[in-house]
């Protein structure tokens, strides 16, 4: 039978967890945050806080459908964009139907910038989307130095932009 001795067992430790340190970092940055919002007239808005660097791509997800859309645009967010998700708008170009917006399904939204970049994505159904009013936003935030993904939120634009960017 073979025995490890106590500084054996050190560096077999030191070896498995090393590497970890390093893999830690290699995701995108997170840049800032996600959210579904409403018009005045119940119309469905995408809104994107970017709080350094940019994005270019906005995907939303319908989790149980294996749907997606996306918007693209030709120069990066920088800051705050808002636009109607079935048209789109605020030089965001859709391709594929948002009508899973209508459907019940649970659905992600998120935006990137290649691999370098990504928000905070924001999850919705139907539920969750008949809570907000005009003028909110749904997304998720945990406060700083909270661990975790954080809770939903519903706030105005102006305290999603303010608490978006405190992090």
């Amino acid at each position: 039978m073979l025995t490890v001795g106590r500084f054996q067992r050190i560096g077999m430790v030191i070896c498995a967890c090393v590497p970890c340190l390093f893999l830690q970092g290699c995701g995108p940055a997170q840049v800032g945050f996600t959210g579904i919002s409403k018009s005045s007239n119940g119309e469905l808005l995408g809104v994107v806080q970017v709080c350094r660097s940019g994005v270019d791509k906005a995907v939303l997800r319908a989790a149980d459908a294996g749907v997606k859309v996306q918007w693209r645009r030709s120069s990066p967010v920088r800051g705050v964009s808002v636009w109607p998700l079935e048209a789109g708008g605020d030089w965001w170009e859709r391709s594929g139907d948002p009508g899973i917006l209508r459907q019940n399904h649970t659905f992600r939204l998120t935006a990137y910038r290649g691999d370098s970049s990504i928000t905070v994505r924001v999850e919705s159904d139907q539920n969750k989307l008949a809570l907000l009013t005009a003028g909110q936003v749904l997304f998720r935030y945990s406060a700083p130095g909270a661990s975790g993904y954080g809770k939903d939120r519903i706030a105005s634009l102006a305290k999603f932009r303010r608490l978006a960017c405190s992090k």
